[in-house]
């Protein structure tokens, strides 16, 4: 008896203790279960009496449930920092919860946080800065410019399409009389807005005449702002290819510009000499290389011209190894400033000179010492510039072989070590069998 009285106190001992476990566990777990389904329900509540009343079917964000408590609203100082308060409307939600009941977990303090108000914005606001024509500046200026470049673009170029109807209109019959044909169909041929071609052949002493005029880029607008600092002019050159003339360079050209002059034409610097000539206006200066021809060519009607036309006349030459034009080395050159289409006869002269000296230099013969000095002066310059097209080659050669002795040692680099090594002797053999070669040669001989 002692024994089953013992067996059924250790058993209901036993179950008292499970029961005891069982409701401590119970007593930690289902607070907290209670609280957050205490809290998630309230949020329902609390999000059905807070939610703003809008046309628009939007989603509101979701806000943590609290306990609306009806009291007057406090400041940041009456709250107990160990609670979370935050306010909505008139009311002021507080976190119930005690602490002990959660041991082991953190602490989190939340910040007061206000439910925004609707706020209307006026989709305009969203525009950034004024819109008003001040945004419109850039745009304006860009439109202004290509307005300003099209009208400049039509004006440049009839302009000069005018210049160049009133030159071939003036000077025509010129032409016409000292040339068989003139031009191919019109008389005047248009390279570009800026550049006018007449030919005219069929005439002795020369195979043909070419007058270009070179105008003002008038129809380019920036090219017309830069030449408010350089000032170019409008330009008449005339080139007469000759079919005989004597070896001799002769040529009037301004002081100002003889540096510009020599670099452009070569033979100037390796066959004129300078020559004062004191019947020419101050700023003209003569090159040749018979002195013998000044007085030949600056005769009295010539002197006079121009000395009248000096403000016109830019630049003259004649040479029998003109650079430019291979097929026709024996050249008249003749450069001309044109003045405005009120004024063109004042070319009518200058014109005519022009023409005047393909006969005057086709009928010139050189005195045999003037001829010989001449052509000694060219076989002079025909051998330096000889020597300096060979040395010009051997320093291209020696250069590309440089070249290849460098690309060949950048090669070997890239190898490995025993294929540097094959290669090395394979250049060794080679090298030894041209010097083999060459003993053989020097042996034979």
């Amino acid at each position: 008896v002692s024994t089953q009285s013992t067996g059924v106190v250790m058993g209901r001992v036993s179950l008292a203790l499970y029961l005891s476990l069982l409701c401590l566990l119970l007593g930690f777990t289902k607070p907290q279960e209670s609280f957050e389904d205490e809290e998630w329900g309230e949020f329902d509540q609390i999000e059905e009496e807070f939610r703003p009343e809008t046309s628009d079917h939007t989603e509101e964000p979701r806000i943590p449930s609290k306990k609306v408590v009806s009291t007057p609203r406090p400041t940041s100082e009456d709250l107990d920092p160990e609670i979370s308060v935050e306010t909505a409307g008139d009311g002021i939600l507080v976190e119930e919860y005690d602490e002990d009941e959660f041991i082991g977990f953190e602490k989190e303090k939340s910040k007061p946080v206000y439910k925004p108000q609707n706020i209307e914005i006026d989709k305009n606001e969203l525009i950034l800065g004024n819109p008003g024509p001040s945004n419109y500046y850039l745009e304006g200026c860009f439109i202004a410019f290509i307005v300003l470049y099209l009208l400049n673009l039509l004006v440049g170029k009839r302009t000069n399409e005018q210049i160049a109807r009133a030159w071939a209109k003036s000077f025509r019959n010129i032409f016409e009389e000292n040339f068989s044909r003139v031009g191919d169909g019109p008389m005047m041929v248009k390279e570009s807005h800026s550049q006018f071609r007449v030919s005219a052949t069929g005439r002795i002493n020369c195979i043909g005449l070419q007058a270009v005029l070179n105008l003002r880029r008038r129809h380019d607008l920036l090219a017309e702002f830069f030449s408010l600092f350089r000032s170019p002019k409008d330009l008449l050159t005339i080139d007469v290819a000759m079919e005989d003339m004597e070896p001799f360079l002769f040529a009037i050209l301004p002081k100002y510009k003889e540096r510009s002059y020599k670099k452009a034409y070569k033979d100037l610097e390796s066959f004129g000499t300078p020559y004062p000539v004191s019947s020419l206006p101050e700023h003209l200066l003569v090159y040749t290389d018979a002195k013998e021809l000044i007085p030949n060519f600056l005769h009295g009607d010539v002197v006079k011209t121009i000395d009248s036309y000096q403000d016109l006349i830019q630049f003259i030459w004649f040479s029998d190894q003109h650079p430019i034009y291979p097929k026709y080395k024996k050249l008249l050159r003749f450069v001309f400033k044109i003045p405005p289409i009120s004024e063109l006869e004042k070319m009518r002269l200058p014109i005519k000179m022009a023409i005047h000296f393909i006969d005057r230099v086709a009928s010139l013969k050189l005195s045999s010492m003037a001829r010989d000095k001449t052509l000694k002066i060219r076989a002079m310059a025909s051998k330096a510039e000889s020597k300096q097209s060979i040395q010009e080659m051997q320093e291209s050669a020696q250069k590309r072989k440089m070249e290849k002795l460098q690309k060949e040692k950048e090669d070997l680099e890239k190898l490995s070590p025993e294929e540097r090594f094959k290669r090395e002797r394979k250049i060794q053999k080679k090298e030894a069998k041209k010097k083999n070669q060459m003993k053989y040669k020097t042996y034979k001989k």
